[in-house]
């Protein structure tokens, strides 16, 4: 066997085996995915992955001039082995989606770049240009966002990288792409890239966002990329937008955020401060059913901008009809009597430890085979009106979970809710002077613990934050539902435990 031929084989090998180490590790990534999100049964395989490993390593020490005909021979029966798990693999994958896949990787907290990066190999090695579908675009371009994502620069990951890393592993990633493309397409490329970039500096609102399609456009020119996305420039000018599109819908999600809350809160202080209104009582009634229906949406679909439009429209609409009733033409809005001795805020123990053991102790006595859907709906658990991710999060905390921090607080806010709502009832029982006047104990109470309702607002927003930055949409609005149903529950206990205030303000 000659020199070059010899070289040609180990060549040989040496892809084999990086070919099998990128199979390996989609392997087990399919099969915790499984385990943690899909509760499917192991893939089945035709061959068995030990004996090809087995295999290979025994290989490695004979790839020499005296064994050439032997290892030219076992490499032969290994390549369609090897063939046989890639095909397995690429069924399984094909009932993964984008969002199972950013979702897995949310909860599961010790990936390291080394796994990111053999999973991306996988895609460039198990599938050509006309199985590369929108789908398997999307998985690709979120592992190696993620694996651009800068442990020091806030984002809050765990698989810390740098600018090298990100290069080396592009490069090695188009080296096996085997393409070329050619200067001026790819300067055509980033020109379009560079295009949606300034649209994203230029954006302002998310209606803005919405109906330019930006998103959407964007999107679609990764899709109609194909391997062409991996091209060192071409890839890294997409990372660095991603980081851009992510940094600028966070920001316009807040405004928008804080800016439907804030005039929700008003229309129902509003609401209490006028006269009755047969008519209008009407309106607020159907708007409050439009709270409801909008909190639903944002559990099980993506959020709809377009709703998100049309409630803010109906939200200014009432508060023009709101603010005429209460006042007239030029007159400012009253200001509430602030409360004139600050109130330390003990720790949430202290406030909700009641209503949190009783939750804690109804969740131990449900079973593990119960489905949290049914969980929610029992009648011993019914009055505490919980949601599936609060059943989740108590699965977890009992369970190994590696993040309890959010589990428990989740649970935390489920007891507030329930103090808030047992101090409303507490407040309206009232029939002496201590209604109008709040010296009651009770109001004392209700605001140390409307300032503990405060605080559990903004750790939700620090917890939505960091879903987004994950890049798990479902979990973000799964958390930003719970935020609003403890805004809604906050907004009236507040208006109660305040309203002496406003009284002698008067």
């Amino acid at each position: 066997m000659t020199v070059q031929e010899l070289s040609s084989q180990h060549r040989r090998y040496v892809e084999l085996s990086d070919r099998f180490r990128a199979a390996w590790a989609f392997h087990q990534f399919i099969g915790s995915l499984n385990k943690v999100l899909l509760d499917g049964p192991e893939p089945r395989y035709p061959v068995d992955f030990q004996s090809v490993y087995s295999a290979l390593r025994e290989l490695s020490g004979q790839l020499t001039a005296a064994h050439s005909a032997q290892v030219r021979e076992r490499l032969n029966q290994l390549e369609p082995q090897l063939e046989l798990l890639v095909k397995t693999l690429v069924l399984e994958d094909s009932k993964v989606s984008p969002a199972s896949l950013r979702q897995f990787f949310s909860r599961v907290k010790n990936t390291n770049v080394k796994v990111l990066s053999q999973l991306a190999k996988f895609y460039v090695y198990a599938f050509d240009d006309e199985s590369w579908t929108a789908d398997r675009a999307d998985k690709v371009d979120f592992l190696l966002t993620r694996i651009s994502l800068d442990a020091d620069g806030g984002e809050q990951v765990d698989i810390g990288s740098d600018a090298q890393i990100v290069r080396n592993l592009v490069s090695g990633l188009w080296t096996l792409v085997g393409r070329n493309l050619e200067a001026r397409e790819v300067q055509r490329v980033r020109g379009e890239i560079a295009g949606i970039q300034r649209e994203i500096a230029a954006l302002e609102s998310l209606d803005e966002l919405n109906e330019n399609h930006v998103v959407t456009r964007y999107r679609e020119l990764k899709h109609g990329l194909g391997r062409s996305f991996f091209h060192p420039e071409v890839v890294t000018t997409l990372l660095e937008t991603n980081r851009r599109l992510r940094e600028s819908i966070r920001r316009l999600y807040h405004i928008e955020e804080q800016r439907i809350l804030s005039e929700f809160q008003r229309v129902l202080d509003l609401e209490r401060q006028g006269p009755a209104d047969f008519e209008l009582g009407l309106e607020i009634a159907e708007f409050r059913g439009e709270i409801d229906r909008f909190e639903a949406q944002l559990q099980r679909d993506e959020l709809s901008l377009i709703d998100l439009k049309r409630l803010r429209e109906r939200t200014r609409s009432l508060l023009a009809r709101l603010d005429g009733r209460t006042r007239g033409v030029g007159e400012p809005a009253p200001e509430l009597l602030a409360v004139t001795a600050p109130v330390a805020v003990p720790e949430p123990e202290t406030l909700i430890a009641e209503p949190y053991r009783q939750l804690f102790e109804a969740l131990e006595a449900t079973g593990e085979d119960e489905r949290p859907e049914a969980i929610v709906l029992r009648p011993d658990l019914f009055s505490f009106r919980l949601e599936v991710r609060e059943v989740e999060a108590f699965r977890r905390l009992a369970g190994a979970t590696p993040d309890p921090g959010r589990e428990r607080f989740l649970l935390e806010a489920a007891a507030l809710r329930v103090r808030l709502a047992d101090q409303v009832t507490e407040i309206r029982s009232l029939l002496d002077e201590s209604a109008v006047t709040g010296v009651a104990p009770v109001y004392t109470a209700g605001r140390r613990l409307s300032r503990l309702a405060d605080r559990f607002v903004r750790l939700f927003d620090h917890h939505v934050e960091q879903a987004i930055e994950a890049g798990d949409a479902t979990e973000a609005r799964e958390l930003y539902w719970l935020k609003m149903r403890l805004m809604r529950d906050h907004a009236g206990h507040w208006l109660l435990v305040h309203k002496p205030a406003r009284h002698l303000a008067g």
